[in-house]
C-alpha cells in the first residue's frame, strides 16, 4: 500500500515497482496468478477516481471506467 500512495513514483513506475518488489515497502510484490486468486466467478470491475489497475480473467469479466494508460492484467 505505501508503494501504491506513494506521491514518489509515477503510476507506470508504481506498478512496476510492486510487479518487482521493489520501491517503497518493496518486501511485497504481486506474483500473477499466485497471488491474485480466480475464483472462475465473473466479475465487473469499475474504476474510480484516479488511475486503477485491474485483474481479470481473459472472458466473461467486465470491465467499465478503464482510463488511457491504466493496466488490465489477465490472470
Amino acid at each position: 500500500m505505501a508503494e501504491w500512495q506513494s506521491t514518489m513514483h509515477n503510476y507506470n513506475m508504481r506498478v512496476t515497482n510492486i510487479g518487482n518488489g521493489v520501491g517503497v515497502g518493496g518486501a511485497w510484490f504481486l506474483q500473477g496468478c499466485v497471488t491474485v486468486i480466480n475464483d472462475l466467478d465473473l466479475d465487473e470491475l469499475t474504476g474510480g477516481l484516479g488511475e486503477d489497475w485491474f485483474f481479470r480473467r481473459t472472458i466473461g469479466d467486465v470491465i467499465t471506467d478503464v482510463a488511457i494508460g491504466e493496466v488490465v492484467d489477465l490472470l
